[in-house]
């Protein structure tokens, strides 16, 4: 009994239920063998009618198994949907986790033991260090002196680039102020303007920079502090890299914690100059691949600017970004697809997506040309091998041929 004509070819089910069919005949046939002549018509006709009656009904049972295995894939669709559908992108980023520093990073290390707060009306000794801008208006876009550490000289004195110097020593802020207007006034580049004076104390005479300078995270995520020795760093963020470098200290000068007892305090300062661990990689057709550090909501147009815009072979909307997500790593790469034809023309931020550390924009070119990309080797061989053959035959030919007779007789006239 096959299936249904309406129903062949439909499902899966219904190629196993002509098989089943067909075993089905041949053992109804086997069995019509073995009767004897003279059984009934009607006993035969019950056979098939039965074997009819279930073939319908194996049919009919594979049809809510169907609709299930497709509402299954449906919903596998609508959950990639949903994947692309929470990625942040250009005007709906999210702040990036805590940063964990890792190889081969750059930090920012400066460690110094600041003497405790100095009371009202201070007077400024030798060895303090002043922070002084001077302008000459509001809105002033430069400063004509400026020095973020200006050191209290020992005789007292403090020098002001081409306008000379001032005794500041035994003087507050207030009073240094004032006498300093006066010389600034006093210059001839300066008096038809008054100057406006930002004047602080920085630090103390009784302050110790312990550390101050460049670092390099090195390959096993170490950290040199010299003269206080190594540190291991990697996987850890800002503050723990902060409080990892005052309990090194301490721990190499003991000698310091008399002064700690006595309110002074140690000024610990740690950043990222170099985001060379976390990074972004935009690959295939773009004029520059490059690596881009992620350094807060970098997006895909930012990185494909950054990598020099797409090459005149590429195709623009079939661009992908992939994802390893650190915490679904389990379930493979997650793909998103990237319109960047509708991004740069249209303003279309919808799969403007922001960027991981980790992700991959993959620019891949137009159908054609990577077509032609991969067959040209082989045309360029087939090419050699036809030329080569051509001139084999020619030469072969030329050989069996012998002389041309009419350039002999022509030499032999000669």
């Amino acid at each position: 009994m096959r299936a249904p004509k309406e129903l062949r070819g439909t499902f899966p089910a219904c190629s196993m239920l002509d098989r089943q069919s067909a075993r089905e005949k041949r053992a109804l046939t086997v069995m019509r063998g073995a009767m004897p002549q003279q059984e009934s018509r009607s006993g035969r006709k019950d056979a098939v009618g039965s074997t009819r009656r279930h073939s319908w009904l194996r049919a009919f049972a594979w049809f809510p198994t169907s609709f299930l295995i497709a509402a299954v894939g449906c919903a596998t669709c609508q959950d990639f949907q949903s994947m692309a559908l929470v990625a942040p992108r250009e005007l709906s980023t999210v702040p990036q986790p805590a940063y964990r520093v890792a190889p081969p990073d750059r930090l920012f290390v400066h460690v110094q033991v600041s003497a405790k707060p100095a009371p009202q009306n201070y007077a400024i000794q030798p060895g303090d260090t002043l922070s002084l801008e001077v302008t000459t208006a509001p809105g002033q876009a430069a400063p004509i002196f400026s020095a973020p550490q200006v050191l209290v000289a020992p005789d007292g004195k403090i020098r002001i680039g081409q306008y000379g110097e001032l005794k500041v020593a035994g003087y507050d802020l207030d009073q240094v102020q004032e006498q300093l207007k006066v010389l600034l006034m006093e210059h001839p580049d300066l008096k038809a303007e008054a100057p406006r004076i930002s004047l602080q104390l920085a630090f103390l005479h009784e302050s110790l920079e312990l550390l101050t300078g460049d670092r390099l995270v090195r390959p096993d995520g170490s950290l040199n502090l010299s003269p206080y020795g190594d540190l291991f760093v990697q996987g850890s963020t800002l503050p723990e890299v902060r409080q990892k470098i005052r309990a090194q200290i301490l721990r190499e000068r003991p000698d310091l914690l008399p002064r700690l007892d006595s309110s002074d305090e140690i000024y610990n300062d740690v950043e990222v100059t170099g985001f060379n661990s976390q990074v972004c990689y935009v690959q295939r057709e773009v004029n520059a691949p490059t690596i881009l550090p992620i350094t807060g909501q970098e997006t895909v147009l930012d990185a494909v600017v950054r990598a020099g815009s797409v090459t005149e072979f590429a195709e623009r909307n079939d661009v992908y970004l992939v994802r390893v997500d650190p915490f679904t790593a389990q379930d493979g790469p997650q793909v998103l697809p990237v319109h960047l034809r509708d991004i740069v023309e249209l303003g279309d931020t919808e799969t403007n997506y922001q960027l991981r550390p980790g992700d991959r924009i993959v620019v891949p070119p137009r159908r054609i040309v990577a077509f032609q990309r991969l067959t040209g080797p082989f045309l360029q061989v087939a090419d050699s091998l036809a030329t080569t053959t051509l001139l084999s035959q020619r030469l072969i030919f030329d050989f069996i041929r012998g002389p041309n007779p009419v350039a002999r007789s022509e030499s032999v006239a000669r």
